[in-house]
């Protein structure tokens, strides 16, 4: 964040915007995330940083109380215990502070879908048979990223052969791909329930992350248990990473 930004944060703070620029602030911080999670830190550090100043004060005004009655004449030469406790509370506050600015901060479920997600890598091969002449046009779509123009055709393909796995699992993922994610489970779930040998785990995978884009942080974390009770499985170390992420 840079100094431009911070300045209009710590001027929302203190309620220093008004008209027009308020109105706009508050509108990017309704639609912004990483900003909204930005002004709740700094609106934390601010409160730990105005009790630091609090405690001064009320020291200050101590001191001034009384030498004023004349009960101190000079600042004391032997140690003051109640002095080393104010600093230390002070440094604890501080340490509190910079702890909580400093602190790794924890993925979103969109985040971890952004950095674990990808489309599996299939391939449908260019047989002269009609029939997988229309999985071959559907692999290369599937590869395009053309995946509402796949997706009808994987549908024709498994209407033809309900036990073709390979196209299930590329139409599942086609309609992850679209946002139709109760149908993209329905897919894996089969694959799944069907224990495929080829598909199964990619099935358990993405089911997961079929999951994890619906922020059902609970679902998601019992698929990847199940890839995590295979020692030999090729999601073993994503599984596990990820896991580990939505415990945090």
């Amino acid at each position: 964040m840079n100094s431009s930004d911070q300045h209009t944060i710590d001027e929302y703070l203190l309620n220093r915007l008004d008209g027009e620029e308020l109105k706009a602030f508050e509108q990017l911080l309704a639609q912004d995330e990483s900003l909204m999670n930005e002004v709740i830190e700094r609106r934390q550090l601010l409160s730990a940083m105005e009790m630091v100043g609090d405690l001064q004060m009320k020291e200050r005004v101590k001191r001034i109380h009384l030498t004023e009655i004349g009960r101190i004449e000079k600042p004391p030469v032997t140690t003051n215990p109640r002095k080393w406790i104010f600093a230390f509370v002070l440094l604890l506050i501080a340490s509190l502070a910079i702890w909580w600015v400093m602190r790794p901060k924890a993925q979103t479920p969109p985040q971890l879908y952004a950095q674990y997600y990808q489309p599996y890598d299939l391939n449908f091969g260019t047989r002269n048979m009609d029939a997988n002449q229309a999985l071959a046009e559907a692999g290369g779509l599937y590869k395009s990223g053309k995946y509402a123009e796949a997706l009808a055709l994987f549908e024709q393909a498994l209407t033809a052969n309900p036990a073709d796995s390979k196209a299930r699992l590329a139409l599942g993922i086609c309609q992850l791909e679209l946002g139709q994610y109760d149908q993209a489970l329905a897919q894996f779930n089969a694959l799944m329930d069907a224990n495929d040998p080829l598909f199964g785990e990619q099935a358990i995978w993405y089911a997961a992350m079929t999951k994890l884009q619906q922020e059902d942080i609970v679902g998601c974390k019992a698929l990847l248990e199940g890839i995590l009770s295979n020692q030999e499985g090729q999601y073993q170390e994503k599984a596990k990473e990820l896991s580990n992420k939505l415990q945090e």
